[in-house]
């Protein structure tokens, strides 16, 4: 039977916590290792191990890093998710789950939602539809209109102004923000997600005409204008 000696050096417990760089919500996990370790899961849940002494400043530099890589293996992931067979007879507006209600039109693609709160989707007769691709559309149009509103006032209150906002279908960040166009692009998808979402990723866009990075001083802008962000933040990347 072997003795543990009292006295002699334990390994340290893991401890985990979660992170966030960007749109990429991750768990970094300490332990006693010697290497760091990138992984995603099949729910696209990112998991970075480290050793012990590594810093969470280390960690967050980690992921900004690996950026691209990042994006290429979630980008993977969603083609394969993409390619199961989705159920359109419910789908995810504003945060509500709204009822579907397929159609043959001569007039269409198109979608309107009814004073009851069905979706409807038209769709060419006797010919082969990508109601993914129509309900993208719907969305751009749809998060369009909300960001016509919204934008003009957290402009005004920040003191930046984007050159254009730009709408398109994106695999794995919510939005972006280019700096020297001013150019704010954001992802149709939020359309399926509430007003305050919708609000919390169109300041953090805004906010980096202020700061570029995501270190102390942007959060001290996100801070100073959305206190609430981080539970905004959580709220989103729990109902993705």
């Amino acid at each position: 039977m072997a003795i543990r000696n009292p006295f002699s050096k334990q390994p340290k417990q893991a401890t985990t916590i979660g992170l966030q760089v960007g749109s990429y919500a991750f768990t970094f996990v300490r332990k006693n290792i010697r290497s760091v370790r990138l992984s995603i899961n099949r729910l696209g849940e990112i998991r970075l191990s480290a050793p012990s002494s590594y810093s969470e400043q280390e960690a967050i530099n980690f992921i900004q890093n690996r950026q691209d890589w990042l994006d290429k293996q979630l980008d993977r992931l969603r083609e394969r998710q993409s390619q199961e067979a989705e159920d359109f007879s419910k789908i995810l507006f504003l945060g509500i789950v709204h009822p579907t209600c397929i159609h043959q039109h001569p007039i269409a693609p198109r979608v309107a939602m009814d004073e009851a709160g069905t979706i409807h989707i038209y769709i060419k007769p006797n010919r082969e539809a990508n109601l993914e691709a129509i309900l993208n559309a719907w969305y751009a149009v749809e998060l369009r209109k909300r960001v016509e509103i919204l934008a003009p006032t957290w402009e005004s209150l920040m003191g930046v102004k984007a050159q254009s906002f730009n709408y398109r279908s994106m695999t794995s960040r919510w939005g972006s923000c280019h700096i020297v166009k001013r150019k704010i692009t954001l992802n149709t998808k939020l359309a399926k997600h509430s007003l305050s979402s919708i609000e919390y990723i169109l300041v953090h866009e805004l906010a980096h005409l202020l700061e570029t990075g995501h270190g102390p001083a942007f959060k001290s802008v996100m801070d100073t204008y959305l206190p609430d962000w981080r539970e905004r933040r959580i709220a989103l990347n729990q109902n993705q």
